[in-house]
């Protein structure tokens, strides 16, 4: 009976030729992303967060929000949101932001003046948790993205949690442009996969500002 001959080695030289064929392929991928290449973002963005007032600050307006982490990178993004508090878990009466750098999330701030939000409200109840953690993500990765047909438009997104409901509020820049709110608000219902019976509120910076009534308009 003739002896089993023994399985030759594969080759250094081909293993390695294998290695950087594998490795080629999926760098010339564009829908794989290689995790040791910094991806810049098509801007710098900015995480704040607010924590509940205090009986003073309810009393008179006062700066609440601190600055946390500039994010220009893919990377940086998910470092921080994946250490961030999801709405689900946010303190009730806290806030976070996240706004296009160099902007603040205030009225005062240039960038906003001439603006006006959108705002989503969602009841807070234990079958909205998951939702909400949902419209979070989905709304800053189509803000990071660019992917509103608006995207010059998009100021940030603040994210409020209260006793409740949590509230989405999508700040822009230019609120007399009114074909380019109708195109926000549609593309923000479909985003947020809200029923027809859950309205999506604007307000103008300046009229909530001078607590001016009957502004609002629903989309």
């Amino acid at each position: 009976m003739a002896e089993e001959q023994p399985k030759k080695a594969e080759a250094p030289e081909l293993a390695v030729a294998v290695a950087e064929e594998s490795t080629s392929s999926s760098s010339n991928n564009p829908d794989i992303l290689d995790p040791a290449i910094p991806h810049p973002l098509q801007f710098t963005w900015t995480f704040w967060y607010a924590l509940p007032s205090t009986e003073t600050q309810k009393r008179g307006w006062q700066k609440r929000h601190t600055k946390l982490k500039d994010v220009k990178t893919v990377q940086e993004f998910w470092q921080i949101f994946n250490n961030f508090v999801a709405p689900s878990m946010l303190a009730d009466g806290g806030d976070i932001h996240f706004f296009r750098a160099p902007v603040e999330p205030e009225w005062e701030d240039h960038y906003n003046a001439q603006g006006g939000a959108f705002q989503v409200f969602l009841p807070v109840a234990e079958n909205n948790a998951e939702h909400a953690d949902y419209v979070w993500l989905k709304l800053l990765l189509h803000m990071i993205g660019d992917h509103f047909d608006d995207a010059d438009e998009i100021c940030g997104l603040i994210l409020s949690r209260r006793s409740r409901r949590y509230r989405f509020a999508l700040w822009i820049k230019t609120a007399s442009d009114q074909d380019a709110r109708k195109r926000i608000a549609l593309q923000l219902r479909q985003w947020c996969m809200l029923d027809t019976q859950n309205k999506i509120q604007f307000r103008v910076h300046e009229d909530v500002k001078n607590n001016k009534k009957n502004t609002m308009k629903s989309y």
